[in-house]
């Protein structure tokens, strides 16, 4: 019986899993968004500034629309976690085996002629 001397790695719950490919990725996106607030900052005249200021703007309305959406998705999560009731859906015996109709949740109305 061949056993291996390794135990294989099983994938923590408790955190995630950070590649470093993932991280180098974050911190370029971080380097061009310092630059760019560096440029929006300095005053420097011309269009420059007003693009990076356009840019860093742009870019705190989608972080904050990110975070508000979370917000309400977190809400909304607790909300149904909170009052939900599993409901017992269970039918006892089939509604075709005795020739009758299906229990109806709005009974049919006569038509008047």
């Amino acid at each position: 019986m061949n056993t291996p001397s390794v135990e294989p790695i099983q994938r923590s719950r408790l955190l995630p899993r950070v590649t470093f490919r993932a991280m180098f990725a974050i911190t370029t996106i971080g380097a061009f968004l310092a630059a760019i607030g560096r440029v929006a900052g300095l005053g420097t005249p011309g269009n420059a500034q007003a693009m990076a200021t356009g840019v860093l703007v742009s870019v705190g309305f989608l972080a904050v629309c990110l975070a508000v959406f979370a917000i309400f998705f977190l809400i909304a999560w607790l909300v149904s976690i909170l009052w939900y009731r599993p409901a017992d859906e269970l039918v006892e015996g089939s509604p075709f085996a005795d020739d009758q109709l299906p229990p109806q949740i709005l009974p049919p109305r006569d038509r008047q002629p």
